[in-house]
Protein backbone atom coordinates (compact mmCIF):
# COMPACT_ATOMS: atom_id res chain seq x y z
CA UNK A 1 0.00 0.00 0.00
CA UNK A 2 1.83 3.31 -0.75
CA UNK A 3 2.92 5.44 1.79
CA UNK A 4 0.22 8.33 2.29
CA UNK A 5 1.31 11.87 1.94
CA UNK A 6 1.20 14.25 4.43
CA UNK A 7 -1.62 17.57 3.70
CA UNK A 8 1.22 19.70 3.26
CA UNK A 9 3.43 17.69 1.09
CA UNK A 10 0.21 18.02 -1.45
CA UNK A 11 0.59 21.54 -1.41
CA UNK A 12 4.36 21.58 -2.65
CA UNK A 13 4.93 21.90 -6.36
CA UNK A 14 7.39 19.55 -8.27
CA UNK A 15 8.94 20.71 -11.03
CA UNK A 16 9.93 18.62 -14.29
CA UNK A 17 13.86 18.69 -15.11
CA UNK A 18 15.04 16.23 -17.66
CA UNK A 19 12.23 14.37 -16.79
CA UNK A 20 13.10 13.93 -13.19
CA UNK A 21 11.35 15.85 -10.70
CA UNK A 22 13.08 18.78 -8.25
CA UNK A 23 11.08 18.07 -5.39
CA UNK A 24 10.91 21.07 -2.69
CA UNK A 25 10.83 20.08 1.52
CA UNK A 26 7.81 21.52 3.56
CA UNK A 27 8.50 25.33 4.65
CA UNK A 28 8.57 25.27 8.86
CA UNK A 29 8.58 28.75 9.60
CA UNK A 30 10.58 29.17 13.50
CA UNK A 31 8.52 31.99 14.65
CA UNK A 32 5.66 34.56 14.41
CA UNK A 33 8.06 37.13 12.60
CA UNK A 34 9.47 34.25 9.80
CA UNK A 35 5.43 33.77 8.95
CA UNK A 36 4.91 37.88 8.98
CA UNK A 37 7.63 38.16 6.42
CA UNK A 38 6.60 35.60 4.12
CA UNK A 39 3.30 36.82 4.26
CA UNK A 40 4.39 40.54 3.18
CA UNK A 41 6.77 38.92 0.28
CA UNK A 42 3.26 37.17 -0.87
CA UNK A 43 1.08 40.64 -0.77
CA UNK A 44 3.88 42.83 -2.30
CA UNK A 45 5.46 42.96 -5.81
CA UNK A 46 8.76 44.36 -3.41
CA UNK A 47 9.63 43.88 0.02
CA UNK A 48 12.07 45.13 2.61
CA UNK A 49 13.75 43.35 5.16
CA UNK A 50 16.33 43.93 7.51
CA UNK A 51 17.32 42.07 10.73
CA UNK A 52 20.58 40.49 12.54
CA UNK A 53 22.34 37.34 10.74
CA UNK A 54 21.17 34.67 11.80
CA UNK A 55 17.55 35.33 11.47
CA UNK A 56 16.45 33.55 8.56
CA UNK A 57 15.91 36.28 6.12
CA UNK A 58 17.63 34.70 3.37
CA UNK A 59 16.45 31.36 3.52
CA UNK A 60 12.84 32.29 3.52
CA UNK A 61 12.98 34.94 1.03
CA UNK A 62 14.87 32.29 -1.07
CA UNK A 63 12.07 29.17 -0.47
CA UNK A 64 9.53 31.35 -1.20
CA UNK A 65 11.29 32.23 -4.81
CA UNK A 66 12.26 28.37 -5.59
CA UNK A 67 8.10 27.64 -4.39
CA UNK A 68 7.00 29.99 -6.74
CA UNK A 69 8.59 29.07 -9.81
CA UNK A 70 8.33 25.29 -9.11
CA UNK A 71 4.43 26.35 -9.02
CA UNK A 72 5.10 28.32 -12.57
CA UNK A 73 4.04 31.84 -10.99
CA UNK A 74 7.52 33.00 -11.95
CA UNK A 75 9.97 31.48 -14.85
CA UNK A 76 12.92 31.85 -12.29
CA UNK A 77 14.64 33.06 -9.72
CA UNK A 78 17.25 35.84 -9.81
CA UNK A 79 20.27 36.25 -7.08
CA UNK A 80 21.61 39.42 -7.29
CA UNK A 81 24.07 40.04 -4.09
CA UNK A 82 26.33 43.50 -3.31
CA UNK A 83 30.64 41.82 -4.10
CA UNK A 84 31.87 44.59 -2.07
CA UNK A 85 34.73 42.56 -0.02
CA UNK A 86 35.38 42.86 3.52
CA UNK A 87 37.62 46.15 4.17
CA UNK A 88 41.29 44.09 3.86
CA UNK A 89 39.68 41.09 3.18
CA UNK A 90 40.07 41.09 -0.63
CA UNK A 91 40.89 37.67 -2.07
CA UNK A 92 41.80 39.63 -5.45
CA UNK A 93 41.01 38.49 -9.05
CA UNK A 94 39.38 35.71 -9.43
CA UNK A 95 39.54 34.34 -13.09
CA UNK A 96 36.80 32.38 -14.94
CA UNK A 97 33.24 32.79 -16.42
CA UNK A 98 30.81 35.36 -14.68
CA UNK A 99 29.86 32.17 -12.74
CA UNK A 100 33.10 31.64 -12.03
CA UNK A 101 33.52 34.74 -10.44
CA UNK A 102 29.93 35.06 -8.62
CA UNK A 103 30.57 31.65 -7.03
CA UNK A 104 32.11 32.44 -3.93
CA UNK A 105 29.61 35.19 -3.48
CA UNK A 106 26.44 32.46 -3.75
CA UNK A 107 27.45 29.62 -1.70
CA UNK A 108 25.22 30.52 0.72
CA UNK A 109 22.67 30.45 -1.24
CA UNK A 110 23.49 26.82 -2.38
CA UNK A 111 24.07 25.97 1.17
CA UNK A 112 20.04 26.88 1.78
CA UNK A 113 19.02 25.06 -1.03
CA UNK A 114 20.60 22.08 -0.19
CA UNK A 115 18.63 22.38 3.22
CA UNK A 116 14.94 22.95 1.19
CA UNK A 117 15.29 20.63 -1.53
CA UNK A 118 14.90 16.93 -1.52
CA UNK A 119 17.83 15.99 -3.46
CA UNK A 120 21.25 17.79 -2.79
CA UNK A 121 22.79 17.46 -6.43
CA UNK A 122 19.06 19.47 -7.73
CA UNK A 123 20.74 22.39 -6.49
CA UNK A 124 23.30 22.63 -9.56
CA UNK A 125 20.35 21.50 -11.99
CA UNK A 126 18.54 24.29 -11.25
CA UNK A 127 21.42 26.45 -12.03
CA UNK A 128 22.14 24.50 -15.12
CA UNK A 129 18.63 24.74 -16.64
CA UNK A 130 18.81 28.47 -15.74
CA UNK A 131 15.81 28.14 -13.29
CA UNK A 132 17.97 29.65 -10.78
CA UNK A 133 20.65 32.75 -12.04
CA UNK A 134 23.15 34.87 -10.38
CA UNK A 135 23.44 38.69 -11.92
CA UNK A 136 25.77 40.91 -10.55
CA UNK A 137 24.61 44.18 -9.52
CA UNK A 138 27.01 45.60 -11.76
CA UNK A 139 25.17 44.43 -14.73
CA UNK A 140 21.48 45.20 -13.89
CA UNK A 141 21.31 48.95 -15.89
CA UNK A 142 19.49 48.17 -19.16
CA UNK A 143 17.84 44.89 -18.28
CA UNK A 144 14.39 44.05 -17.75
CA UNK A 145 13.57 40.96 -15.05
CA UNK A 146 9.65 39.80 -16.19
CA UNK A 147 8.20 36.90 -14.59
CA UNK A 148 11.07 36.82 -11.90
CA UNK A 149 11.28 36.43 -8.27
CA UNK A 150 14.77 38.53 -7.96
CA UNK A 151 16.34 38.39 -4.31
CA UNK A 152 19.25 41.57 -3.73
CA UNK A 153 20.88 40.57 -0.69
CA UNK A 154 23.78 42.06 1.48
CA UNK A 155 21.59 45.27 0.06
CA UNK A 156 23.26 47.48 3.35
CA UNK A 157 26.27 48.08 0.83
CA UNK A 158 24.41 49.15 -2.01
CA UNK A 159 23.89 53.22 -2.54
CA UNK A 160 21.06 55.25 -3.47
CA UNK A 161 22.15 55.22 -6.93
CA UNK A 162 22.69 51.72 -7.37
CA UNK A 163 19.03 50.96 -5.33
CA UNK A 164 17.48 53.39 -8.10
CA UNK A 165 19.09 51.43 -10.76
CA UNK A 166 17.77 48.12 -9.23
CA UNK A 167 14.32 48.74 -8.26
CA UNK A 168 13.49 50.09 -11.69
CA UNK A 169 14.07 46.76 -13.44
CA UNK A 170 11.45 45.42 -11.76
CA UNK A 171 8.84 43.96 -15.27
CA UNK A 172 5.85 42.14 -15.62
CA UNK A 173 4.77 39.73 -12.95
CA UNK A 174 7.74 40.02 -10.97
CA UNK A 175 8.68 40.32 -7.30
CA UNK A 176 11.66 41.76 -5.44
CA UNK A 177 13.11 41.28 -2.05
CA UNK A 178 15.88 43.46 -0.90
CA UNK A 179 17.57 42.06 2.07
CA UNK A 180 20.13 43.26 4.71
CA UNK A 181 21.98 43.83 8.06
CA UNK A 182 22.63 47.57 8.33
CA UNK A 183 24.97 46.62 11.49
CA UNK A 184 27.05 44.75 8.40
CA UNK A 185 27.70 47.22 6.23
CA UNK A 186 31.56 46.55 4.28
CA UNK A 187 32.26 49.88 3.02
CA UNK A 188 35.80 50.84 4.13
CA UNK A 189 35.54 54.48 5.36
CA UNK A 190 33.08 56.08 7.68
CA UNK A 191 31.94 58.59 5.01
CA UNK A 192 30.89 56.11 2.77
CA UNK A 193 29.19 54.09 5.31
CA UNK A 194 26.74 56.70 4.69
CA UNK A 195 26.13 56.22 1.33
CA UNK A 196 24.13 52.92 2.06
CA UNK A 197 21.09 53.13 0.79
CA UNK A 198 19.36 50.47 3.25
CA UNK A 199 18.40 52.23 6.57
CA UNK A 200 17.33 54.92 3.63
CA UNK A 201 15.08 52.67 1.67
CA UNK A 202 13.42 51.38 5.19
CA UNK A 203 12.65 54.97 6.17
CA UNK A 204 11.25 55.99 3.20
CA UNK A 205 8.90 53.02 2.35
CA UNK A 206 8.24 51.02 5.40
CA UNK A 207 4.52 52.54 6.15
CA UNK A 208 4.02 52.34 1.93
CA UNK A 209 0.96 50.24 1.48
CA UNK A 210 2.16 49.21 -1.24
CA UNK A 211 5.91 48.01 0.03
CA UNK A 212 6.04 44.83 2.14
CA UNK A 213 8.29 45.63 5.35
CA UNK A 214 9.36 43.25 7.61
CA UNK A 215 12.31 44.12 10.48
CA UNK A 216 13.86 40.98 12.82
CA UNK A 217 14.84 41.42 16.30
CA UNK A 218 17.74 39.98 18.21
CA UNK A 219 15.51 37.54 19.98
CA UNK A 220 14.20 36.05 16.74
CA UNK A 221 17.89 34.76 15.57
CA UNK A 222 17.04 31.20 14.61
CA UNK A 223 20.65 30.04 14.02
CA UNK A 224 22.39 30.57 16.82
CA UNK A 225 21.19 32.22 20.42
CA UNK A 226 24.81 32.86 21.30
CA UNK A 227 24.44 35.28 18.23
CA UNK A 228 22.66 38.35 19.96
CA UNK A 229 24.57 38.37 22.90
CA UNK A 230 27.59 38.49 21.06
CA UNK A 231 26.43 41.33 18.86
CA UNK A 232 24.86 43.40 22.16
CA UNK A 233 28.11 43.30 23.35
CA UNK A 234 30.02 44.63 20.35
CA UNK A 235 27.22 47.49 20.26
CA UNK A 236 28.86 48.05 23.93
CA UNK A 237 32.00 48.45 22.77
CA UNK A 238 31.41 50.26 19.60
CA UNK A 239 29.22 53.04 22.04
CA UNK A 240 32.09 53.35 24.00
Amino acid sequence: MPKKKKPEDSQIPELMVDKNPITLLPLKCRNAKQKHFLTEIRNHDITICDGIAGSGKTYIALYEGILSMLGKRFDKVILCKSVISTPNEDIGYIPGTIEDKMEPHIMSYKGNMVKMLKHEEDVERLFKEKKVEVLPLAYIRGVTLDRSFVIIDESQNITMNLFKSIITRIGDDSKMVFLGDIEQVDFDQEKKRKQSALQHIIDIFKNEDYIGYCHFNDDEVVRNPIIPKVIQKLREWNDK
